[in-house]
């Protein structure tokens, strides 16, 4: 009776590993289909965000830059992945023209969500200038450590423009300019 348990259980055995090997492999292969889903439909809201948006890690290297980020800032995806922030996202101070802190720096230093006092100007890699508003908050994993920065900005130039401009009819007339 033994050797016939034995054999029953090797023959169980023999039946279920297959289907368990199937099955593993059907779930395997359905979580990396999810999970490939999950990061095309996560990068094509990225590229379909009318912001830019700019992704790093926590050293500050650049992870992504969505479409709107740049064509603002004058880099490809290519060209901005693995660099440093500081060297493709020169922001100045709009007033005083003077460098603002490394917006990655700030965020890791404050560990919070961020944004600059005042209007900053963004010199672009082909050497044009934006006036910006931006924000930078850090990416916290489950545990709630950082391990990345992500910053959203958006040109206000023509915005500022029509508002001086405005600001300009209101206190001269046209006779007195």
């Amino acid at each position: 009776i033994l050797l016939q348990l034995l054999q029953w259980k090797y023959a169980l055995l023999g039946i279920l590993l297959p289907v368990i090997a199937l099955g593993g492999y059907y779930f395997v292969h359905r979580l990396l289909k999810i999970l490939s889903g999950t990061y095309e439909r996560s990068h094509v809201i990225l590229q379909s965000i009318g912001d830019a948006v700019v992704v790093t890690d926590a050293a500050g290297l650049v992870e992504y830059l969505n479409r709107p980020a740049q064509k603002l800032m004058g880099w490809t995806q290519q060209e901005a992945q693995g660099k440093p922030l500081v060297e493709v996202f020169h922001l100045l101070n709009a007033k005083t023209r003077e460098p603002v802190i490394d917006p990655v720096e700030r965020v890791l230093s404050e560990t919070r969500v961020s944004a600059h006092d005042g209007l900053a100007v963004l010199i672009a890699h082909d050497g044009r200038e934006l006036m910006i508003e931006d924000s930078a908050a850090p990416v916290r994993d489950e545990r709630g450590n950082i391990n990345g920065v992500v910053m959203v900005f958006r040109d206000i130039t023509a915005q500022k423009a029509a508002q001086s401009q405005i600001a300009q009819l209101v206190y001269h007339d046209h006779l007195t300019g």
